[in-house]
């Protein structure tokens, strides 16, 4: 990603795995270019071929090039079609009370909703679920 997108804050409920949930966690999303993602895919993808394709003349070792390839080819084609990202988590730990950021995955996660964490304080498991829309006023 590039400097330019920054990125969407989403505010989000987080769910402590005891029940207890706080409504100021958040979540930011930026937005990934349809070329950033295919020229990444394509490089996930092209280096799976390359090493099954190197893996191809050593016996019974072709045969894991072989799913190495379509594994990666697989990985690649996911890369590619993930359009909004997650790019950090954060919020009150509803079981300790600490403020801070969660993990929020290695690479470039897709944002998808609820979506499983913990606290780095006390170890907690969290949920970040999506707040509940406001009731119309009648």
């Amino acid at each position: 990603m590039n400097a330019a997108s920054k990125g969407d804050r989403v505010p989000v409920r987080v769910r402590a795995a005891d029940g207890t949930a706080r409504d100021d966690g958040w979540v930011v999303v930026a937005d990934r270019p349809l070329g950033a993602r295919i020229g990444e895919g394509a490089l996930l993808a092209g280096g799976g071929v390359v090493v099954g394709v190197l893996l191809l003349p050593v016996p019974l070792v072709h045969i894991f090039g072989v799913l190495f390839a379509l594994t990666a080819c697989g990985f690649g084609l996911q890369r590619a079609r993930t359009a909004t990202v997650v790019v950090r988590t954060g919020g009150s730990c509803p079981h300790c009370r600490k403020e801070g950021a969660f993990f929020a995955g290695f690479g470039r996660k897709r944002f998808r909703l609820p979506m499983s964490t913990s606290c780095p304080s006390c170890a907690h498991a969290l949920t970040l679920e999506p707040l509940p829309a406001p009731a119309p006023h009648r």
